[in-house]
């Protein structure tokens, strides 16, 4: 089995008008497995305008779920 990303672990980072949130897939054997998740409310709209905020603290909240 061929995978899309040759890594042992993703990030992947779903930036919505709402809320952002942060999954963490690692790799077991030819599979990934689901590890966890976090939401925080999206910052690319008034007063930071700024969208790394929002994934910032969304990765934050997953280091300590994980």
């Amino acid at each position: 089995m061929s995978s899309i990303v040759d890594s042992d672990s993703v990030l992947a980072v779903d930036l919505g008008t709402v809320s952002t949130r942060v999954m963490l897939f690692d790799a077991v054997g030819d599979r990934y497995r689901f590890l966890g998740s976090s939401k925080t409310p999206t910052t690319a709209e008034a007063p930071l305008y700024d969208c790394r905020e929002g994934i910032l603290r969304a990765i934050r909240q997953l280091q300590e779920i994980t």
